[in-house]
């Protein structure tokens, strides 16, 4: 396994990365335009009701208290009490399993997402929707969080547990649905704040209502930081060449919400975001441009059936430049201090998608039946220019120009998928659902090393049947029991199947023979309603087989490829993970709430081809983590506190006596942070607010991987701004 985490941290800052939504089986898009249409009938004028509605779980709206899942909803009003800057910080205190480096600070493809201690460091396993489109990128599997502004977000809807058998690939380890804002009548909002490190942020947004049957919205959206230096000045030498991690992001989408007749309803969105990024050296940029589009149709028939159409386009363009061997290791003897360029990849993609979801309510015992089909193309093609980076070159021209690594490939995906909803006896829910699904790897070309590779290469069709069974008895009105059980599977992306990356002398090889990775697990858990105090706890376990990670390339594969070291992905491992989740919100007064979060996760490495993984616990998670708040809000003024504890983690799997002897070592720091925000309303139109991260300035590793200097995590930072809100 230390493979894997050595070759993902290569490519992370040697390799490209392409720009389409998530490879997930179609099952996201069966669901996607159910679950956008429900969203923005579920969204009233006022939003501190949606608290308490939940869409993500079932695909029907219901209560946060009356699902057979764990479940967190972190509301408008929440997001804006934190001090984050982007979606991933927001998650972070909530469970989800990401890098503790923020997103914007990271290479994309280190922007790997999980829950449930499934964090393989290969790909994400948590699916990301936007109003039940997905956003994971359809060629690596990461999600680029910016493409979401927090100032447009509604509601954001957690669902941990395998979720294959209603929304497909990546939903290993949960659901994460961000829910945006849907115009009730003709409004205006605006934002712009300045804070340290040079950040800023304008937003705008208007709400047009021509009538109660055509309303249109606009936003845009500009974000900024010259960012930090994150290596620490105790790894910086006189010669060194780290620089700050800046980023740029703008964003601007159009929709538009008809309603032809009582029965008839009609949304439409087109969204572009763009995005600049300078990461530890000048060298290492990466440029990433989005366009997507939708489109959901969704005829009622009567108050208990519905059928729903869903149309939708990405198109995504992906430049990424990446430094030599020389820039991560100038204070090491023998290693040039002047960077080089390494290479460059230009990743193009397109994710096309339809689907046709119809459900209904049959009785007070049958209350939900839901079919769907659907279909989904995500094709791509990966260009590779690779340079002498010094390091094993022969060529003796240090930066000059080696050859051109291109992949290709096309995945096809059709899937049809059932869902009941029982209430046999009173108390006891019954949710089952299954989902059968047909992928399809078409004709792709490798023309990959010194060697050309290996041209034309065949079709291979892959396959997985996925039920999931879930129930929840109430007990009393103030507490209920629930269970579930369930396979999943996790399909190998474009990304795995047909690109690889290198440098001079080395190689990182696809596999386009890889098969997916499979989940069983199971959960208990209890839910509390306790008058002012909610809370629920949850145990799991799981067991993961056909984890895709690298394997070393063989003596006849090195000399095929003409370098004299490599990896290539392979379905080579299995993992295990057990764990306890805790959420618990104490509304104290009417204005004054508490919430309090904790998450153990034992997930260890069951079988890889590094022996010395068996039985290590998976990196770059740690055991234990967790959240403290409390807030705030009379309408007038509005604070927060808020800590955060993470424990200790390790930044290497398997031996990490190779990376130790830099000196540099692998732990990453266990550590407390507190984050506080305030805000006061001037009249009813204009308030000040001010943020304020990491308040003690708690100096911790956030990344420590062992292929570069150790990365800190964010120092202290102040933003402070203005809002106005007009209708």
């Amino acid at each position: 396994m230390r493979f894997t985490f050595i070759a993902r941290r290569v490519s992370a800052r040697l390799s490209s990365r392409a720009c389409n939504r998530a490879t997930l089986a179609a099952a996201a898009v069966l669901t996607a335009g159910t679950s956008a249409t429900l969203a923005q009938q579920a969204a009233p004028s006022e939003p501190s009701s949606l608290e308490r509605v939940v869409v993500t779980a079932t695909r029907t709206e219901r209560t946060a208290a009356d699902v057979p899942a764990s479940v967190t909803i972190i509301s408008r009003e929440e997001i804006a009490a934190t001090a984050a800057q982007s979606v991933d910080e927001v998650l972070r205190s909530a469970g989800v399993e990401m890098s503790l480096v923020a997103s914007y600070q990271n290479h994309p493809t280190s922007a790997l997402i999980s829950m449930r201690g499934l964090k393989s460091g290969v790909t994400s396993h948590a699916l990301v929707l936007v109003d039940g489109v997905p956003i994971n990128d359809g060629f690596s599997g990461f999600v680029q969080w910016n493409r979401v502004p927090l100032e447009n977000i509604e509601r954001i809807e957690i669902v941990r547990g395998g979720g294959a058998s209603l929304w497909g690939t990546y939903a290993l380890g949960g659901v994460i649905n961000i829910i945006t804002r849907a115009p009730a009548r003709s409004a205006a909002d605006a934002e712009a704040g300045y804070g340290s490190f040079n950040t800023y942020r304008a937003y705008g947004y208007g709400a047009l209502a021509a009538s109660d049957r055509a309303k249109v919205t606009l936003s845009a959206s500009r974000w900024s930081t010259d960012g930090f230096n994150q290596v620490a000045s105790q790894w910086r030498n006189a010669s060194t060449i780290w620089t700050k991690t800046s980023f740029d992001a703008n964003n601007v989408q159009l929709g538009g919400y008809f309603t032809p007749t009582p029965t008839l309803s009609v949304q439409t969105r087109v969204n572009y975001h763009h995005n600049d990024q300078t990461l530890l050296t000048p060298v290492d940029t990466n440029n990433h441009r989005i366009w997507n589009g939708d489109v959901s149709v969704t005829q009622r028939f009567g108050d208990d059936t519905r059928l729903i159409a869903l149309l939708f386009h990405n198109d995504g363009h992906f430049l990424t430049n990446n430094s030599g061997w020389d820039a991560y290791f100038n204070a090491t003897p023998g290693f040039p201090t002047a960077e080089v360029l390494s290479n460059r990849h230009v990743t193009d993609s397109k994710d096309t998608g339809a689907s046709l979801v119809w459900s209904t309510r049959v009785d007070s015992l049958l209350r939900l039946v839901s079919l769907g089909v659907d279909f989904r193309q995500i094709s791509g093609i990966d260009t590779g220019a690779i340079f002498d980076d010094v390091y094993g070159s022969t060529s003796g021209t240090p930066g000059g120009f080696l050859r051109t690594d291109v992949g290709s490939g096309r995945q096809r995906y059709a899937g049809i998928f059932g869902q009941l909803d029982a209430f046999p006896v009173a108390g006891l829910e019954v949710l089952g659902s299954v989902r059968a699904q047909y992928i399809r790897n078409d004709r792709s070309f490798d023309g990959i090393g010194p060697s050309g590779g290996l041209g034309n290469l065949p079709d291979t069709t892959l396959h997985s049947v996925d039920p999931r069974l879930s129930l929840r008895y109430e007990v009393s009105p103030e507490v209920a029991v629930r269970a579930a059980a369930y396979k999943a599977f996790n399909a190998p992306n474009l990304d795995q199947l047909h690109r690889s990356f290198g440098i001079s002398g080395g190689i990182f090889l696809p596999n386009p023979d890889l098969k997916p990775e499979r989940l069983t697990g199971a959960e208990t858990g209890l839910d509390l309603n306790l008058g002012r105090v909610t809370t629920t706890i949850t145990l799991y376990e799981n067991h993961l087989r056909d984890l895709i990670t690298s394997v070393p390339l063989t003596p006849s594969q090195l000399a095929f490829y003409g370098v004299f070291f490599g990896t290539e992905w392979a379905n080579a491992g299995k993992a295990r993970s057990r764990g306890v989740e805790l959420d618990s919100h104490w509304a104290i007064t009417p204005a004054f709430e508490a919430r309090l979060s904790y998450y153990y996760t034992d997930a260890t490495i069951q079988a890889s081809p590094d022996p010395t993984a068996v039985g290590q616990s998976i990196a770059y998670l740690p055991k234990n983590q967790g959240s403290v708040g409390i807030s705030y809000d009379d309408k007038k003024y509005q604070g927060a506190l808020i800590g955060r504890w993470v424990g200790p983690s390790i930044g290497v799997q398997g031996d990490p006596t190779f990376f130790e002897s830099n000196g540099w070592g692998v732990r990453q720091d266990g550590h407390f942070t507190v984050d506080a925000t305030a805000a006061v309303a001037l009249n009813r139109f204009v308030s000040l607010f001010i943020q304020g991260v990491n308040l003690f300035d708690r100096n911790y590793i956030a990344d420590n991987s062992g292929f570069y200097a150790p990365l800190r995590g964010t120092p202290r930072s102040v933003f402070a701004g203005v809002r106005g809100h007009f209708d």
